[in-house]
């Protein structure tokens, strides 16, 4: 479980670094179709950075767990916090393109 919780946690690091980049303006991180009526890309920007942020800090707490215990409980709370991270940002993410880009692509 060591080496999925350093695998984890990289991932989180690289989810929480493209995402504070996406808030700070930097749009051009995001597929260029995804953005193609976008007219407010500072606000695109935040709303799609928060996502993903949010989605990076829910994959760094889903480790907790497996520092906490090796039970199989620990396991199922750390895939449970992971797919809720998930869950939660797609619905921010979609919600972000229908309100900037006027629909989802």
């Amino acid at each position: 479980m060591w080496v999925y919780s350093v695998i984890m946690l990289i991932v989180a690091a690289g989810l929480i670094a493209v995402g504070a980049a996406t808030y700070v303006g930097r749009t051009g991180l995001i597929h260029s179709y995804h953005q193609k009526r976008v007219t407010d890309k500072a606000g695109y920007g935040r709303a799609m950075g928060r996502a993903i942020v949010l989605m990076g800090v829910f994959f760094a707490l889903s480790v907790v767990p497996l520092f906490v215990s090796r039970s199989r409980a620990a396991d199922m709370l750390s895939i449970g916090l992971m797919s809720a991270g998930i869950a939660v940002s797609l619905v921010l993410i979609i919600c972000a393109q229908i309100k900037y880009n006027k629909g989802i692509f």
